[in-house]
């Protein structure tokens, strides 16, 4: 079969089951329903992987150090144990994946192409998702079988990927919304107050060898 015939069968699988799925509105138990939806999800994430991918296989003198985790291991994580490792659902990763696959920053000059985007997006998010030791590149390079400086390389591209969609989602109010947010909050005692804000302390796990004492919160981290 050739690559090409491989990848529109891949596709055609994946839509299919997609429209089943879809047409499907039986009553069902929520066991049942609860596992047609993550398989759903799953087969979301393989239509964009097919779609976006030119090749469904790779010569094994061309492969990664260990594909035992993308073509095997990622596969079995039932939605739980999918959470506790990316931080997110499937669905979740779907979305995420959609809005940053097509990024510049996943494809090379030469003409040697990267690693799918959904895989580096999976090994960042394993990264960015965990603390400690247990967030550090040998660990992760370890876990998913690729190279330590890989890992690195994921990760940065994924996060620039991330940061060159900020402005989309992270705004600030024009002023029809300035206006609307004053008076609502002239309402609860705030006049001249268009909004709030909170932040998030992300505690280090080690104290930094430089100017550490500033990096101690109010909370005492």
């Amino acid at each position: 079969m050739s690559k090409l015939l491989a990848q529109q069968e891949a596709l055609e699988t994946a839509k299919a089951f997609l429209i089943l799925n879809l047409l499907d509105d039986s009553d069902e138990e929520d066991m049942e329903r609860e596992e047609r939806e993550e398989w759903e999800d799953l087969a979301l994430i393989n239509y964009a992987i097919a779609a976006g991918n030119r090749y469904m296989d790779r010569p094994i003198n061309n492969r990664k150090q260990d594909d035992y985790f993308f073509k095997t291991k990622w596969y079995y994580y039932n939605n739980d144990e999918f959470i506790q490792q990316f931080r997110t659902t499937r669905y979740g990763f779907a979305v995420i994946m959609e809005l940053i696959q097509w990024n510049t920053v996943f494809t090379n000059k030469s003409n040697l192409a990267q690693t799918h985007p959904a895989w580096q997006l999976a090994v960042a998010l394993m990264r960015l998702g965990h603390y400690g030791s247990r967030a550090s590149p040998q660990i992760i390079a370890s876990d998913v079988g690729i190279g330590t400086g890989t890992v690195v390389d994921f990760t940065n591209r994924v996060v620039a990927a991330l940061v060159s969609i900020a402005p989309d989602w992270i705004q600030w109010p024009n002023e029809d919304e300035r206006v609307e947010h004053g008076q609502e909050m002239r309402l609860e005692g705030f006049p001249g107050c268009i909004g709030f804000i909170d932040g998030t302390t992300f505690p280090l796990a080690f104290r930094p060898s430089l100017e550490g004492g500033c990096y101690f919160d109010r909370k005492k981290r």
